[in-house]
């Protein structure tokens, strides 16, 4: 690929993206980080599989570094200008049929497979091992994990680990006002506030490439800061800098944690992440010089 432009997109603390324009076409180059090292080996199983329904991936031997073909237009792309409602209305049309496909996929492997065994077809060899090895890796999820070597905890919550997010619950119901807990949101539902944006799809509207979208909401985040709208904020520490860049430790100071620092105990999922601590309103007499 000499010659190719590449150009940076993206850096989150999972994963590096970069686009990369060659003589034959786009691809895209991801270094995956500690949470996600797994992928390219993953992805380097799959391509082997020879589907057409994967795109063409390059894989680095001895790092976690990728190069996937461009499979096409982004739903981005392809709403890029739309207005609002039909981007929404996108989206409402999309997840459930998703959800559907889910829920279908175990009856569809169970059809495939009858029909499978009671013919001799050329399709059974190549599509077989793919399409069981697909629903190996949804169950594998639920176990520990071969791919990581982080040897993540068992997906299922324990008894302990409920108490422990109930009890969070409760002690943001004991917030007096309104409270902001932005990688958690349904957290705040849970105890009866009102509940904000993900983070995330914060990060992704200011990422869009929609300039005056993204000042708009940045201003709003931060005079909502300056003017201590909220009780309580309860960040992660994940995108604790974003928060920051946007006034969080400007105006509000941390007055306690939520965990010991001795308690692993995280959010179930892929990225070791939970609700750290309490920040609330500085006197204004405290606040630190812009």
């Amino acid at each position: 690929m000499s010659g190719a432009q590449i150009v940076p997109l993206r850096t989150r603390p999972w994963a590096d993206v970069w686009r990369v324009d060659a003589d034959d076409g786009r691809w895209w180059l991801k270094v995956n980080k500690a949470m996600t090292v797994y992928e390219p080996p993953l992805l380097a199983v799959l391509d082997r599989t020879g589907s057409a329904l994967l795109a063409e991936t390059l894989i680095h031997p001895d790092r976690p570094w990728s190069l996937i073909r461009d499979a096409g237009h982004s739903a981005r792309d392809q709403h890029r200008g739309a207005d609002q409602n039909t981007i929404v209305a996108f989206w409402c049309a999309l997840m459930p049929a998703y959800a559907a496909l889910a829920i279908l996929s175990g009856l569809a492997v169970a059809e495939l497979e009858q029909a499978w065994f009671e013919s001799n077809a050329p399709i059974r060899s190549r599509l077989g091992p793919l399409l069981y090895t697909l629903c190996l890796l949804q169950f594998a999820e639920l176990a520990r994990t071969p791919f990581s070597s982080l040897n993540r905890a068992v997906l299922l919550p324990t008894t302990q680990d409920e108490r422990a997010g109930q009890e969070v619950v409760r002690r943001i119901a004991a917030i007096d006002g309104e409270v902001f807990v932005p990688c958690h949101g349904y957290l705040a539902g849970m105890a009866g506030k009102r509940s904000y944006a993900h983070l995330q799809e914060i990060e992704d509207v200011l990422g869009s490439g929609n300039v005056d979208l993204a000042t708009a909401i940045r201003a709003e985040i931060a005079t909502a800061f300056e003017q201590r709208r909220f009780s309580a904020v309860i960040p992660c520490s994940l995108y604790m800098s974003d928060l920051d860049t946007l006034g969080l430790s400007r105006f509000y100071v941390m007055q306690e944690a939520l965990f010991e620092p001795r308690d692993r105990r995280f959010a179930v999922g892929e990225r070791r992440v939970r609700p750290e601590s309490v920040y609330v309103p500085r006197e204004r007499s405290t606040d630190p010089a812009r």
